[in-house]
């Protein structure tokens, strides 16, 4: 069971959820590309007598990129954003898990920022202003802007 299900009190229930974009995993990919290039120079360079050496130096420089695809990945997996009827919630992490929950009621504004590359793709930072003054950002959310009209019109709901 979700957290998100698990946290749904009595009558509550999820409007809209929201995701991570995919772009979570371009530096990731990006490093793996620079790797496997420098595995292939290594490789093209390295004679035929070499090869039982060869074998590890080819396959440490794409490593990186894979370890950074793979903790994308679980903070993807492990990411739960979603507005109910009553509130917005957010939980971040597996073992040590980050969550917010704000009550539409006391909910002042929500802004959406994105960049250049967040409106072409559809992705940005969601930052949730509480009555008490905290901002919560959260980011490289994908379809940032439908998600917020979700949100507000959650709040308008709840406060009639």
């Amino acid at each position: 069971m979700s957290y998100l299900n698990e946290s749904l009190s009595t009558g509550e229930t999820i409007r809209r959820e929201a995701k991570l974009h995919w772009i979570i995993y371009f530096k990731g990919l990006v490093v793996f590309a620079i790797g496997l290039v420098i595995s292939f120079v290594i490789y093209q360079r390295v004679s035929s007598t070499e090869a039982d050496v060869s074998g590890l130096f080819i396959s440490i420089p794409p490593l990186p990129g894979l370890v950074m695809i793979f903790l994308a990945f679980l903070r993807k997996w492990t990411t739960d954003l979603a507005v109910t009827n009553k509130k917005v919630v957010a939980k971040v992490g597996l073992i040590s898990r980050h969550t917010i929950e704000q009550n539409l009621i006391s909910l002042d504004n929500v802004k959406v920022n994105q960049s250049v590359l967040g409106r072409i793709l559809d992705f940005g930072v969601i930052e949730f202003a509480g009555a008490s003054g905290t901002h919560t950002p959260i980011a490289y959310i994908a379809a940032p802007m439908k998600f917020r009209v979700a949100v507000q019109q959650a709040a308008e709901l709840a406060r009639e």
